[in-house]
């Protein structure tokens, strides 16, 4: 008989706030880690690096990917500048909300994990699709920076709001190859939160 675990006694469309069934036992952090290290990266259809993640919860097969998408492509000498976006949106948009007039000569990405509604339902559905959610966007930041540093390029890393938690994630793991500088933008108010960078 499945476990039983209900909070809340406020009534969401006739169930319970929060209701878990199932007798899966929840993955720690460091084991989903671990799982998204051993993957090896892929090209997508659009020829953007990509990560897949397979998994189960509660017997539901779920996949989740996350894609390193080109932004504007300029000299391979000169830096690169990635961003991570908001929940739930691309980054594309990150770029068009920091406003960032970069030179033509550099280049800039994006590492998107909100770019299809099914992966948001994956992260939304459960507690492990939230975790992939978090470790599938910090290997490919740290597969980026890698080569960037590589082909002897200074990397730079714009994160907004779960972008920017994303980037203090990946800064407080180690080891991890560091960025050259990182911009991160917490809270919904942009213009106030890069005057207190």
């Amino acid at each position: 008989m499945p476990n039983r675990y209900e909070i809340g006694a406020s009534r969401v469309e006739g169930g319970r706030f929060f209701e878990y069934t199932g007798d899966d036992k929840v993955l720690t952090f460091a084991q989903v880690a671990e799982k998204v290290n051993a993957l090896d990266l892929e090209t997508d259809p659009n020829d953007n690096l990509s990560l897949t993640a397979n998994f189960s919860h509660n017997g539901e097969k779920t996949s989740l990917t996350v894609s390193s998408i080109p932004l504007q492509t300029g000299d391979e000498k000169k830096p690169l500048v990635i961003f991570l976006p908001r929940y739930g949106e691309e980054s594309s948009k990150a770029k068009r909300l920091l406003d960032i007039h970069l030179p033509s000569d550099w280049s800039s990405e994006g590492i998107d994990i909100f770019h299809s509604a099914a992966n948001n339902q994956a992260i939304l559905s459960s507690i492990t699709g939230s975790q992939f959610g978090y470790a599938l966007p910090l290997r490919m930041i740290d597969e980026r920076i890698k080569d960037a540093h590589q082909m002897g390029r200074k990397v730079g890393l714009v994160g907004f709001s779960y972008g920017a938690h994303l980037i203090n994630a990946y800064l407080s793991q180690q080891p991890r190859e560091l960025p050259d500088a990182i911009v991160d933008v917490l809270g919904g108010n942009i213009k106030e939160s890069t005057l207190h960078l």
